[in-house]
């Protein structure tokens, strides 16, 4: 009984959600409409508004493709590329030193007692786990 109304629910939400992206470019047109009138609520950029609901127009910054952006995103990568070959001496010894330092601060930051403390967080932890009921409910696409 309830698995049946759990799947019929979320088939409904699956179609509402289609619904919901075939109307969303001529609400955003009516959206851009009602900011440009200037009769949105209370002057900000609320378009819609009822007892519970509100329809707020809200603009996300995106990027045109662009050949001459790609060119500067490859050279971006060659020049880096380059500089690695010719720094690789170098940065091999920064990579080196970076290593050692990261051991000595493990090192610094364990103790026999730090470890026998986190062994009795996971077993504590461990026979504090049980198991919880879950449901995936899977629909056609």
């Amino acid at each position: 009984m309830y698995l049946s109304k759990l799947a019929a629910l979320r088939l409904q939400i699956q179609q509402l959600s289609v619904a919901i992206d075939s109307i969303m470019p001529d609400a955003t047109i009516e959206a851009l409409d009602i900011a440009a009138s200037g009769t949105a609520k209370n002057g900000k950029s609320i378009v819609f508004q009822e007892r519970e609901t509100k329809i707020v127009l809200t603009f996300r910054k995106q990027y045109e493709e662009s050949e001459r952006l790609k060119r500067i995103d490859e050279d971006i990568l060659t020049e880096t590329v380059a500089l690695q070959k010719k720094n690789a001496e170098r940065l091999f010894e920064i990579d080196r030193a970076i290593e050692q330092l990261q051991l000595e601060r493990e090192r610094l930051l364990n103790s026999p007692y730090l470890e026998s403390l986190k062994k009795e967080y996971n077993i504590t932890k461990e026979t504090l786990a049980f198991l919880s009921p879950q449901l995936a409910v899977y629909l056609p696409k």
